[in-house]
């Protein structure tokens, strides 16, 4: 699972929650990031070695498990070149997006998500990792919230889509939208999801903060 951890503050009881990795995905310990964007990754991802840490424009650090596969300028020439040589391969667009983002191309990034979502426009993944960049990379969490609402309409069994919408809300301090969204995913969601459990933690710190 590719995964980037943001060390964001402020997202309410989000905080309180944010130990573990995120994707979209990745995690030092965050308060925004326990999930965040899932997406293919490759094998041995979750080595150390394999970690890359972005720099956010808007002053943050995203780490980014599995990351040294798409980082370089030569590995976003090749991932590039492969989306543009495949402009009906859905992955193919994805890996370039992941390169982009890898690489602190935001805006390339989210050109390549918009491609894949394109080409597979009920794939949940593309629109919950624009919605990451925006939250986690860009600091702007007004715009990551439709893409996220999105998610969860396309594959509303999509556990990533729930979580990082929840997180977005609670961000934008719409404390009434995160209870709503955070009690539909438990109904919705698989209880075998490995992240089940961390959204119904998430429920319970937002209902005692708040």
């Amino acid at each position: 699972m590719f995964t980037i951890k943001n060390k964001l503050l402020g997202i309410g009881a989000a905080g309180l929650i944010t130990a573990m990795s995120l994707t979209g995905c990745g995690t030092t310990t965050t308060t925004s990031t326990s999930p965040t964007t899932t997406v293919p990754s490759t094998t041995n991802s979750n080595k150390p070695q394999n970690n890359v840490v972005v720099k956010n424009p808007n002053g943050t650090e995203s780490v980014i498990v599995g990351g040294s596969t798409y980082k370089g300028a030569a590995k976003l020439k090749h991932f590039e070149s492969l989306a543009q040589s495949q402009p009906t391969n859905e992955q193919a667009q994805i890996n370039a997006a992941l390169s982009a983002n890898v690489n602190s191309h935001p805006h390339l990034a989210i050109s390549y998500y918009e491609k894949a979502i394109k080409i597979a426009p009920t794939d949940a993944i593309p629109y919950n990792n624009i919605g990451n960049i925006y939250l986690r990379t860009l600091g702007q969490p007004q715009k990551a919230l439709p893409y996220y609402q999105k998610a969860t309409q396309v594959n509303p069994t999509y556990a990533y889509g729930w979580w990082n919408l929840a997180l977005c809300q609670g961000q934008l301090k719409n404390i009434t939208a995160e209870k709503q969204t955070l009690q539909q995913a438990l109904k919705t969601i698989p209880k075998s999801d490995p992240l089940y459990s961390t959204i119904k933690q998430l429920q319970t710190s937002v209902l005692k903060a708040k």
